[in-house]
């Protein structure tokens, strides 16, 4: 299947990420809703709000990512201040790999992280960060749905 792409990412999507670690890392789960919005010229913010599951509670979470398309590549960078793209540093660029997933790392620390973004359908995609190194082994895989309306509309 193709690589989506940027402008097909527009819009809302719900998403569930699992957290399986092996070391470094307790069993979590995320639920919650994503959104990729066009907020300038070769610029997108996704933004994530919705609550992680721990070991016996709740806990409210939320983070954003600037997306910046060059050339054949999407730039990703964390969005502390969703007001200020220019204060953001990339942690990753990804590149579409032979079967149309689009792939890239990042370190953080010692732990290298690869991930995968995949099509599964026309709106469902899959993402899976594996991440190998001495404080964390495991994967993280979320699972992004287009959310629509009764009708069937985006």
């Amino acid at each position: 299947m193709a690589a989506i792409s940027i402008d097909e990412w527009i819009g809302v999507w719900s998403i569930e990420r699992s957290f399986l670690f092996e070391t470094g890392g307790a069993p979590e789960r995320f639920r919650g809703q994503a959104t990729v919005t066009p907020v300038g010229p070769a610029l997108y913010l996704y933004s994530e709000e919705g609550y992680l599951e721990g070991l016996d509670h709740l806990i409210d979470a939320r983070q954003s990512y600037w997306i910046r398309p060059e050339g054949s590549a999407l730039i990703l960078s964390f969005a502390p201040d969703p007001g200020r793209p220019d204060l953001a540093p990339p942690f990753t660029e990804l590149r579409s790999d032979e079967e149309g997933a689009l792939v890239g790392e990042h370190r953080c620390g010692e732990d290298r992280y690869r991930g995968r973004y995949r099509r599964i359908g026309p709106d469902d995609v899959e993402i899976e960060w594996s991440v190998e190194g001495p404080r964390k082994r495991g994967r993280i895989i979320s699972r992004l749905r287009r959310v629509t309306d009764e009708m069937g509309y985006a």
